[in-house]
Formats: C-alpha cells, structure tokens, sequence
C-alpha cells in the first residue's frame, strides 16, 4: 500500500522485561539484583515457550531481608512466568493491529508472515509464541539488532527512490488503548 497503514507502539521490550524480571527475583526471592544480572537470566535462560530441558541459572544479590548478599538458583520455567505480562502485551498488540487491518492486507500478512526485530526478538521462542497464539507465519528477520539501521541507510541511499513513505501526511490508524 506504498506506506503505513495501521501502527501500535508500545512500551514493552528488553527494558521492560528486565523491569519484569527485577520484580519477580525481588518478590519470589525477597531478592534485589541489578539490571546486568537481570539482562544476564533473560539471555541466558530466558525464552516465551518451554524449551527442550531444563535451565537455571545461579544469581546472586542483596537480601531484602538481611541486606547481605545471598545466591539463589533461577530456572527457565520461573523467567517465563515474570515475562508472561508483557508478552502477552506484545501479541495482543499484534492481534489488535491485525483486526483494523484492511482485510488485503490482512491476506498480506498471512501470505507472508509477521517479521520480528530489535533486541526483544532475541528472546527465545517469541516467534513460536506469536505464531502459536495468532496462527501467522512468524519469524526473526536475520542480524535483528542492527536490521532497522540498516534499512535506514538503504533509505538514505537511495533517497528519492523512498520519499513518497517519508514525506506521507497521512498517518496511519493508531489504535488506543
């Protein structure tokens, strides 16, 4: 359709689910820790769907109760259950974002999947979970990271080429919550 045609922002990706996750050691565990070792059991052992085998992790903070310094073991099915709010914002998003859709588009999509990128799609299984829940093709665009950057710079290269998406004072439909 030559432009944006629905959109849905949210505010929900890996610093939320470090927040999550923070929140969830500090109320499981009675556990306070900082966002690298939050960061560390979202990659390490974090992922949307169960995963083949079990994984944990040891962590290690301050006790809230006693203020010194205590290690607890963290397991994969515990980081889902802290990241289960926001991923349930993400595919909800997805799923409202769909239903304004024009029904073509809607044929778009499921002709050729939804593409996840930025560093929230790193989390393992967010595309199965997704596809589980919304019945579309998902998958994570390669080098996800730096993919939107890129894209930019094709942009920029070819800059005549793209300024009718740019230039649009059309704005697409926003959906409010």
């Amino acid at each position: 359709m030559g432009g944006i045609v629905t959109s849905r922002s949210l505010k929900v990706a890996g610093d939320r689910m470090i927040g999550d996750i923070m929140q969830f050691v500090r109320d499981e565990f009675r556990l306070a820790i900082g966002e690298p070792t939050a960061e560390d059991i979202k990659v390490l052992i974090g992922s949307a769907v169960p995963m083949d085998g079990k994984m944990e992790l040891a962590i290690r903070g301050r006790d809230l109760a006693s203020g010194l310094p205590r290690e607890v073991v963290m397991k994969n099915h515990q980081v889902r259950t802290a990241l289960i709010k926001s991923l349930k914002s993400i595919t909800e998003a997805i799923r409202e974002v769909i239903e304004v859709s024009p029904p073509e588009l809607v044929g778009d999509i499921l002709k050729n999947g939804i593409y996840f990128s930025g560093g929230g799609s790193l989390l393992r299984g967010i595309d199965t979970l997704v596809e589980r829940e919304l019945g579309v093709k998902t998958s994570v665009v390669p080098d996800p990271l730096t993919c939107v950057m890129r894209g930019i710079g094709a942009i920029i290269e070819e800059f005549d080429r793209y300024r009718h998406v740019l230039d649009n004072p059309l704005r697409p439909r926003e959906i409010k919550l």
